[in-house]
Order: structure tokens, then C-alpha cells, then sequence
């Protein structure tokens, strides 16, 4: 009975020596509220307040402090969430989460995201004159003074996450799967041209009135003739394969996401020759569902 008491002793001493390290650690990698962090990169001093709903409050004397502030503040909340967006973009998911996510990695590679980030990041920062390219690069240098300063978040060591850079083309590769979530289309529009074929062009404009015919096009469908595009869509419907697969295809891959989508929208453009003023306009109201992180 005496072992047994001290095993048991024994067992309970250690179960909480494990979880006052675990504890330990998960308190030393909490973001820094209060204090003061000394950190090169920036000119003169920097103040931020958290308020009572844990939003950072930045006070800087230039634009260039703010910015990096802003991004050191934003990896110490955010590193991991960030992390996986930039990687979904990337189709690049399976590298750290397993081979359950390659089919969504070959999804958003098809989708050219990266390409795009690659293209627009060469494009727009080989020459950073501009005063948003400068803010956006040093936005970027407080994320990675962050990343390598800052304490590690336990995600990154459960998971074997490598500690890379943030460069310009992870935030197009972030604004491309945030476009892509936008885009309602890929889910809605195989939907109706599957209506459209199985019942045709009466039954859908009785059903959505004001939407135009969906146009995804039968490519083994020969058209001859001078036919209009329009003209076109309402020979081929008739032999269009199951789009409902791809509405399918889009939904599975939304729901094997580590990080939810943002649902929301919108935007709508006036080229200059229809303002008054003779230039662009843009509407934009990107509202987003509430999620977590957020």
C-alpha cells in the first residue's frame, strides 16, 4: 500500500510540474501589453495602448514608425492566423497540416494565386518610390522583427513551422484568397447552369428574374455559324456536363480549411466617361461574417 501511496504521490507531482511548464510557457508567449520593448527598425519612440477591447491604439511621430508598429503588433496577435492564410493562397497548406490537404493545395494553385501575388509583388515593390510602398515594406519589417524577436507561438513548434520571412507577396497572396471567398460565383453559378440545362432558360428566369444566363460553356460543344455569344450559350446548354460537381468541389475545399473564409462583398465600378466628374468611381462595402480569430 506504501508503493502504491507514493507511486500515486509521484504521479500527481509530476502531472503538475508538466503543467506548470506548460503553463509557463503559454503565458511567456501571450502578446506584451504593458512594458517597454527596445527594437531597431524604427526612428523615435512609438506608443501603443490596448484598450478594453484589446485594440491596439498606435501613436508615432512618422508614417514609417506607425507602420512597422503596426505590424510587430499585428504578428504578436496574429503570426499564426497569418501564417496559414498566407499559405493557403499559396497552395501550401499540406507542407505543415498533412497530406489531407492536398487536394486544397492543387485547388488554389490552379486558381493562379500565386502566380498573380508573384507577378504584382515584382510588378509594384522592384522599384519602392512610392510613399505606400515604403509604409507597406516597413509594415512588413515589424512583422519579421516580430517574428524573429518576439517569443515563438506554440503553434509554430507543434507543428514544425518554419520561421520565413513576410515579403509584399504574401499580402497579395492573402488579398488573392480573400477575393477568391468573396467570390459567392464559384459556388452559385454551376447551381443555376445545372437548372438551366435540366429545365431550361423559362424555369430560371422565373426563378431569379433579374440575373443574367450563367455562361460556363460545354468546351467539347462545337458552335458553327455567326452566332452572338448569347446565341452560342443556347445551343450548347443543352449538352453542359454536371457543374454541380464543381459547387461541390468548392464546398468541400471551403470546409477542409484551417481558416475560415470571408463571406461577404461588394464592389461595383463607373468607368470616367459615366461620372461627372470624368473620373473612376469605386463603391466598395467589403462586410464580412464574424468569425474567430476574427
Amino acid at each position: 500500500m506504501k508503493i502504491l501511496k507514493w507511486l500515486f504521490i509521484l504521479v500527481i507531482v509530476a502531472a503538475a510540474g508538466i503543467a506548470s511548464v506548460i503553463f509557463i510557457y503559454l503565458q511567456s508567449s501571450r502578446p506584451v501589453y504593458h512594458g517597454e520593448v527596445r527594437l531597431g527598425g524604427i526612428s523615435q519612440e512609438v506608443k501603443i495602448y490596448h484598450d478594453s477591447y484589446g485594440v491596439p491604439h498606435i501613436y508615432a511621430s512618422n508614417e514609417k514608425d506607425a507602420y512597422f508598429a503596426l505590424g510587430y503588433v499585428h504578428a504578436q496577435e496574429r503570426l499564426f492566423q497569418m501564417e496559414l492564410l498566407r499559405r493557403v493562397g499559396a497552395g501550401r497548406l499540406s507542407e505543415i497540416l498533412g497530406p489531407d490537404l492536398i487536394s486544397t493545395d492543387a485547388f488554389f494553385r490552379t486558381l493562379g494565386i500565386a502566380k498573380s501575388a508573384k507577378e504584382a509583388s515584382v510588378m509594384f515593390f522592384t522599384k519602392p518610390n512610392e510613399d505606400w510602398q515604403k509604409q507597406t515594406l516597413a509594415y512588413v519589417k515589424g512583422v519579421n522583427t516580430f517574428m524573429f524577436q518576439g517569443p515563438t507561438p506554440p503553434e509554430f513548434k507543434l507543428l514544425g513551422i518554419p520561421k520565413v520571412n513576410f515579403t509584399p507577396e504574401d499580402i497579395y497572396l492573402i488579398a488573392g484568397y480573400m477575393a477568391f471567398s468573396f467570390a459567392e460565383a464559384f459556388r452559385t453559378d454551376p447551381i443555376l447552369d445545372k437548372i438551366l440545362t435540366k429545365h431550361g432558360n423559362e424555369y430560371l428566369a422565373a426563378l431569379l428574374p433579374e440575373r443574367t444566363k450563367p455562361v460556363i460553356l460545354d468546351t467539347t460543344v462545337s458552335i458553327s455559324g455567326s452566332q452572338s455569344p448569347l446565341e452560342q450559350n443556347e445551343v450548347s446548354h443543352h449538352k453542359v456536363s454536371d457543374h454541380s460537381k464543381l459547387a461541390h468541389l468548392t464546398d468541400d475545399i471551403f470546409n477542409a480549411l484551417p481558416v475560415a473564409p470571408w463571406l461577404g462583398s461588394n464592389g461595383w465600378a463607373i468607368s470616367p466617361s459615366r461620372s461627372v466628374s470624368g473620373k473612376a468611381l469605386l463603391a466598395n462595402d467589403t462586410h464580412i461574417g464574424y468569425q474567430q480569430p476574427a
